[in-house]
């Protein structure tokens, strides 16, 4: 049995060379959305409310947030009439930037948390990364489908603008796929590697306008927060929700190019390492 699976773990090594990720990806579609789905299902697994949590943390967190920056501290939106707008600004872009501190951070360490399944089934390293992002993206809409109702309290308005959200939302955790198969075999080499990420991750959401907004910074540091790569998916997500604009073209091309560069070299790098990162973990 042993010998079976050996064999054909080196026969799909050696095919790998030549496919594409994405005809890979495409293959074990079911093994990725059952397992993402199936990891969904069971993160609060022994709880009363299980799956629910899924919809009751962000409920309390849209709760939370506008008690405190609506009735404690009173801060407002410009051209927002609600005192609960800065509440809803915060909220579309914390839930997107925690649900990509999740998906790469909880993909940086997945060839090691997975390792008994690595070494025994012939299925492509990128896969279980692939899993991970997935939940992500799940747990995420979640979100955004309770921010959709909270800003229709809030705005008294439904904006055809929001058809976007998902289109972000997808190239942004494409993005955060690449960073997480960049930096799982960085792991698999410096066992270190996930909590730098975690800190780097930490000073990268201080670098983009989810907690403040742009406009209180000097000019200088605006123009250097509009370079942050992550910067275009934040603050599309904010203007359609909060004030129910399209995004810009210019900023769909950038997150676009973001998305495309950072799998590209996400699959370059889990390619060129492949030999040594089943036998490393």
């Amino acid at each position: 049995m042993k010998q079976s699976v050996r064999c054909a773990r080196q026969g799909w090594q050696s095919d790998l060379a030549g496919r594409i990720m994405f005809r890979a990806l495409y293959e074990y579609r079911n093994y990725i959305i059952s397992n993402a789905a199936g990891e969904l299902r069971y993160r609060y697994a022994g709880s009363s409310l299980g799956f629910f949590w899924n919809i009751v943390n962000p409920v309390l967190q849209i709760v939370v947030y506008t008690f405190v920056f609506s009735n404690i501290m009173k801060a407002k939106m410009d051209g927002i009439e609600s005192t609960s707008g800065f509440s809803l600004y915060l909220c579309a872009g914390m839930f997107a930037w925690i649900s990509f501190q999740e998906c790469v951070a909880r993909g940086a360490g997945v060839y090691t948390e997975c390792s008994s399944f690595l070494k025994k089934l012939p299925v492509p390293e990128y896969v279980f990364v692939a899993q991970k992002s997935l939940s992500s993206f799940l747990n995420c809409m979640i979100s955004y489908i309770i921010i959709f109702f909270y800003s229709i309290v809030i705005t008294k308005k439904i904006s055809i603008s929001w058809v976007m959200v998902p289109v972000i939302l997808l190239l942004l955790f494409l993005s955060g796929f690449g960073l997480a198969m960049f930096f799982a075999v960085a792991n698999v080499y410096f066992q270190d590697t996930v909590q730098i990420v975690n800190v780097a991750l930490m000073i990268w959401m201080w670098m983009t306008p989810i907690v403040y907004v742009k406009t209180i910074l000097p000019r200088q540091l605006t123009g250097m927060i509009e370079q942050n790569p992550i910067y275009p998916f934040i603050d599309s997500l904010q203007q359609i929700i909060v004030r129910g604009q399209m995004p810009q073209i210019r900023q769909l091309l950038q997150m676009a190019v973001c998305a495309i560069v950072s799998v590209s070299i996400g699959y370059l790098v889990t390619k060129r390492n492949l030999s040594q990162i089943r036998d490393m973990i």
